[in-house]
C-alpha cells in the first residue's frame, strides 16, 4: 500500500520513525516531506517564504493523491499551522496517530 505520513515539524523524529517502520513492512511513502523539502532555518522561517510554501504545498497534496493512506501524526499539544491541510484532499480512509 501508498502511505502519506504527516505530523508536525517540530515532531520529524517521530514521523521519520514511522515512516521507516512502513516502509520496512514492505509499504510506500509516497512523499517523505521530512527530507526532500529544502528547509530555511526555524520552522517560521519556512513559512514566511511563500514560494517555498507553495512548492511543498504542492509536493504534500500530490503525495497525498497518491496514497491510499493518509497518516497524520500529532499529540495537538503545540497547533501545526497547515497541518490538517491535506485532508481536504483525502477522499480515503484517515488514521490519526496521537504520540506521546
Amino acid at each position: 500500500m501508498k502511505f502519506f505520513i504527516s505530523g508536525q515539524i517540530n515532531d520529524i523524529d517521530n514521523v521519520r520513525r514511522a515512516m521507516s517502520a512502513v516502509a520496512k513492512s514492505g509499504h510506500t511513502i509516497t512523499h517523505d516531506w521530512t527530507t526532500s523539502d529544502a528547509f530555511l532555518g526555524s520552522s517560521q522561517d519556512k513559512l514566511n517564504n511563500a514560494e517555498e510554501a507553495g512548492i511543498r504545498a504542492k509536493n504534500d497534496v500530490d503525495g497525498v493523491i497518491r496514497a491510499d493512506i493518509y497518516v497524520l501524526m500529532s499529540d495537538n499539544a503545540v497547533a501545526g499551522k497547515g497541518m490538517y491541510v491535506e485532508l481536504l484532499r483525502c477522499p480515503w480512509l484517515v488514521y490519526a496517530l496521537w504520540c506521546t
